[in-house]
């Protein structure tokens, strides 16, 4: 994976993780297009859609209406076993 792809992945993940999201919680709608993807550089925006499908295709997240939702996978990767049961 690119380093611009890790950035926009990580940076995905950490969203989910400040807002304290866990399985079948969506991010806000207007976050990714309106207020994340204009912080991006070019190389970043070049391979933001490519780096949302590579999520979708890994399982970590799941497209819902017009943003991505976290899945039981998504939550093993941005939260430690031992803060996930503390979640919980």
């Amino acid at each position: 994976m690119s380093a611009e792809k890790d950035k926009v992945t990580n940076d995905i993940l950490a969203k989910f993780k400040a807002l304290n999201l866990d399985e079948h919680r969506a991010l806000p709608a207007r976050w990714l297009s309106l207020i994340y993807y204009p912080t991006l550089t070019q190389p970043q925006k070049a391979v933001f859609q490519d780096t949302i499908r590579d999520m979708i295709a890994t399982g970590i997240v799941k497209p819902v209406r017009e943003t991505i939702m976290l899945t039981s996978k998504g939550v093993e990767k941005i939260y430690p076993r031992e803060e996930n049961l503390q979640k919980h």
